[in-house]
């Protein structure tokens, strides 16, 4: 392994380790393993908003992201399978889908935080 990697592959641990104190932090034992966070001036608009989704082919998507993938991309143009569909209430889908949703003051502290 080249020094360069050997660098990478310790930042990248370092990372994951921060991230994991963190997560039991902020999640807290017991907490699940997902977690959103927003700010209370966005809640409202969040209970109000009528979101759409569109369905595509996944074939032409890769993950893209280190060490861990956060978003699929295709380097060509994909077309949608159908017209978008509404999605519903999303604190309903958030509670069906087992996610957390935090509210809080500010999220910018959060910012500082290793990416993981």
């Amino acid at each position: 392994m080249a020094a360069d990697e050997t660098a990478e592959s310790s930042a990248a641990g370092a990372a994951i380790k921060v991230y994991i104190l963190d997560r039991e932090r902020i999640i807290g034992p017991g907490g699940g393993d997902r977690v959103h966070a927003v700010e209370y001036a966005w809640l409202e608009e969040i209970r109000d908003v009528r979101l759409c989704a569109y369905r595509f082919d996944f074939t032409p998507f890769r993950p893209i992201g280190e060490p861990v993938p956060r978003a699929h991309v295709a380097d060509e143009t994909v077309e949608p399978l159908g017209s978008p569909e509404p999605v519903g209430d999303l604190l309903a889908l958030y509670a069906e889908a087992g996610s957390q949703l935090r509210v809080l003051d500010v999220l910018w502290p959060f910012s500082r935080l290793p990416h993981v």
